[in-house]
């Protein structure tokens, strides 16, 4: 197994949890907070065991454009390492998919691991032939002890019927821009963060500069008009919650050809600085509209003056 080390030396033996951990929500915080609590008992490391690139792009590759990202790469060390002390980024590849469980085990075993906490839902091995219980057997032979915690589960709607917390429920509220079921799942706002690339500077020709940040074509949330935070991250440009209106799409009113790749554009308001190459951060509040076209700039200029009036009534 090719794997990438981040987060602190480790020296001792290793309390882990394995899987994807997309978007970090309310059920992969618990497994987290268990994790370390076993750890810090036990004078171990916490680690969380993940992949990249996602599973489902190297089984699946004609399937990619439904893999809808909910954190950068970036974004998802960041937050695992907020729980753990170390992540153990495995390349996941399908030469490790065909790995038995037995043999992923053993594997685990020389990494150090002495403790595995998962869900009662987790399966691994070839073609995910095993499942948690498996792992308690397995991991026996290895004197590595592993608990199973039952999936969390919320209400989501109004006869009490609730579905288990899961990366899939939260991209089914990111596609819908619900933010505050984001929110509920995963005790977080949605946020992006990226370097502020070079733009065409047309936003300035009429009045309304803005930052421009690149997107994956597979970013999850539908192109439209947004009332957003922005925070600079740069340790020499530190800017808190600077109220923002940002545009996610591909520009119909300016890029007519509609070769446009996916962006997002931020205009601040009562702002103005050189903000090239700086990373910051944009946290989404709320979706005020769909993209647009637009006839001419003067009826763009119109609709962004409306825009940032809405953006107003939200804040």
């Amino acid at each position: 197994m090719h794997i990438h080390y981040l987060g602190k030396k480790i020296n001792n033996p290793l309390a882990v949890t394995i899987g994807n951990f997309d978007g970090v929500h309310i059920g992969h915080q618990f497994i987290l907070s268990k994790l370390n609590d076993f750890a810090v008992k036990n004078n171990m490391n916490s680690a969380v065991i993940s992949f990249f690139p996602h599973p489902r792009k190297v089984l699946y590759p004609r399937e990619l454009g439904e893999v809808l990202y909910i954190d950068t790469l970036r974004q998802k060390i960041i937050k695992l390492l907020n729980y753990a002390d170390n992540l153990l980024l495995l390349k996941f590849t399908k030469n490790l998919s065909k790995l038995s469980a037995q043999d992923f085990v053993k594997n685990l075993s020389q990494l150090n691991v002495k403790y595995i906490i998962v869900a009662d839902d987790f399966y691994f091995g070839n073609k995910r032939s095993a499942d948690s219980k498996d792992l308690q057997v397995i991991a026996q032979d290895y004197a590595i002890k592993v608990d199973i915690i039952h999936t969390l589960n919320t209400k989501t709607n109004s006869d009490d019927i609730k579905d288990k917390i899961s990366s899939t429920l939260i991209r089914e509220s990111l596609k819908q821009a619900d933010f505050v079921k984001f929110k509920q799942y995963t005790n977080t706002d949605f946020y992006y963060t990226n370097k502020v690339s070079k733009g065409k500077q047309i936003g300035r020709t009429i009045g309304f500069p803005t930052i421009n940040l690149r997107v994956n074509k597979n970013f999850i949330l539908p192109s439209g008009i947004y009332a957003v935070y922005v925070d600079f991250l740069d340790e020499n440009f530190l800017t808190n919650k600077l109220k923002g209106v940002a545009s996610l799409g591909y520009r119909p009113t300016v890029e007519l050809d509609g070769n446009s790749n996916l962006l997002l554009e931020v205009y601040i308001l009562n702002w103005s600085g050189d903000a090239y190459k700086k990373r910051v951060k944009v946290t989404f509040l709320q979706k005020i509209r769909d993209e647009q076209f637009f006839e001419n700039l003067d009826e763009l200029k119109y609709a962004i003056h409306a825009d940032i009036k809405k953006a107003n009534d939200i804040y």
